[in-house]
């Protein structure tokens, strides 16, 4: 694989990540450095995967533990008390499949 697919291959992967950011996310996204687009990324699904489980879309097993990387300055105070919450029905969950 040569230079030149090993960063299409990237800039497809980053496309594809950025596809599940809203509209006002996907123009913070753009706007922040390079170095902090991952971040900002990993931090927007993990809230987005909360909503899901809070929502019941999917199971609360589901949930994964926060991203290395997150950042709890681009999570609003509300997306908080979901995450919180998202944890929570995970731990309820965990709780319930013991014997």
């Amino acid at each position: 694989m040569n230079l030149l697919s090993i960063s299409l291959a990237a800039l497809a992967l980053a496309a594809s990540a950025r596809a599940d950011l809203t509209p006002p996310e996907q123009q913070t996204y753009q706007s922040l450095p390079q170095e902090s687009q991952r971040a900002y990324l990993d931090t927007r699904n993990f809230v987005h995967i909360a909503e899901q489980v809070v929502s019941g879309k999917i199971a609360p097993l589901s949930l994964p533990d926060e991203p290395k990387d997150f950042d709890s300055s681009l999570v609003t105070a509300k997306e908080k008390a979901l995450i919180d919450k998202a944890f929570n029905l995970k731990i309820n969950a965990m709780l319930a499949s013991l014997p």
